[in-house]
């Protein structure tokens, strides 16, 4: 991996200056599609890199578009021994864990209302619910984020609804909203020719979803590619309908198709979504709260799988390669033992160089878990 940092010219945020990372004796690079990555970089004290990379400077790689941001150092001093430096940060979609929902409302008035995103389909209300708390307006001029924009390269169809956010940080909520249809997020940092989906004018939070790749990968036992793997046979917690309680109000989602002996009911509690009404909510409030009801027992019911395969080590020696083949998100083959044949989803993807060299190695999820 050749590392570089990126050198501040009109703002730290801006990405326009880059210099190359020397010195240090090991790094690990790893990116995920639903939560973000990190990294972490280990070196002698006095290799300098301490001052060359100081908190809050933004880092990535030569075979990446994604960037992170350095978050702490980690010093060991040892007396008879050279002292130590370990520098970690996550990539730049952490930075939303610095806004809470609906704060450009709150600058506007003393008044609570609810920060309500229209009907749309999960992965335009990811990008405006992102955009209005990072760019004016909505936001004001000093919650910007200089240079950073949301955006969705994800087409299709799917659920329309009309969606309640809680007052939580943005990027806990942005993960509520990605799991409804299987999207991940990914950071495009700004390059000149706008490739990747990217723009030579600014760094762009990316709504995506990983491409089908199950006719193309296939890692396979009998292949050699997979190293382990444990094996769940069951549908023990299955459930097919949901039941979503309040303090005041319920509602009810069923799954289509299920009846009788295959009508299973799980418990939703949704205490939190109406307890703040001190009578029985009526009108456009029930209306919302039951809307906010319905979503989280359809997540929490789609969320569910019958897994066959729980947990996958894939050798490094396969002939997939990753950037090149598949990418994070995308749903690839695994033929297992005992006639398991499933796709996974890619969630995450690491890297590791150091004295010995260089290695990776994907992680492996069932989609929707």
């Amino acid at each position: 991996m050749d590392l570089f940092k990126y050198t501040p010219v009109t703002g730290p945020t801006y990405l326009e200056q880059a210099e190359y990372i020397n010195g240090y004796d090991k790094v690990s690079w790893v990116e995920r599609y639903f939560t973000p990555g990190e990294f972490s970089i280990e070196a002698s004290l006095n290799s300098g890199l301490k001052e060359f990379l100081p908190v809050g400077t933004f880092v990535s790689h030569n075979d990446t578009m994604e960037v992170m941001i350095v978050e702490n150092h980690e010093i060991d001093d040892k007396k008879d021994e050279d002292s130590t430096i370990k520098i970690t940060g996550r990539d730049a979609t952490s930075f939303l864990e610095n806004r809470i929902v609906g704060t450009n409302i709150v600058r506007a008035g003393s008044t609570l209302w609810p920060y309500i995103l229209t009907g749309d389909v999960s992965w335009n209300q990811a990008v405006q619910l992102i955009n209005d708390h990072i760019n004016s307006p909505p936001c004001t001029a000093n919650d910007v984020l200089p240079n950073f924009t949301a955006a969705t390269s994800v087409s299709g169809e799917a659920a329309v609804v009309t969606r309640i956010m809680d007052y939580n940080t943005v990027l806990s909520e942005l993960a509520k909203i990605l799991a409804i249809d299987n999207c991940g997020i990914r950071t495009i940092r700004r390059n000149t020719f706008g490739s990747f989906g990217g723009s030579s004018a600014h760094t762009t939070f990316d709504i995506y979803r990983g491409a089908d790749k199950t006719s193309k990968v296939m890692f396979s036992w009998v292949a050699g590619d997979i190293d382990s793997a444990k094996y769940l046979f069951t549908d023990k917690n299955y459930k097919t309908s949901a039941i979503m309680r309040g303090r005041w109000t319920q509602a009810v989602y069923d799954l289509p198709g299920y009846s009788g002996y295959t009508r299973r009911i799980m418990y939703v509690d949704c205490t939190d979504i109406d307890q703040h009404f001190t009578d029985p909510p009526v009108g456009d409030d029930l209306t919302w709260a039951t809307i906010a009801m319905v979503v989280r027992g359809q997540q929490a019911l789609t969320s569910q799988k019958s897994i066959a395969i729980t947990q996958v080590d894939l050798s490094n020696t396969g002939d997939y390669h990753f950037r090149r083949d598949y990418n994070l998100g995308d749903l690839v083959m695994l033929d297992g033992n005992y006639g398991q044949k499933v796709s996974m989803r890619v969630t995450e993807f690491a890297e590791i160089q150091d004295a010995f060299g260089y290695s990776s190695h994907p992680t492996l999820s069932l989609p929707g878990v």
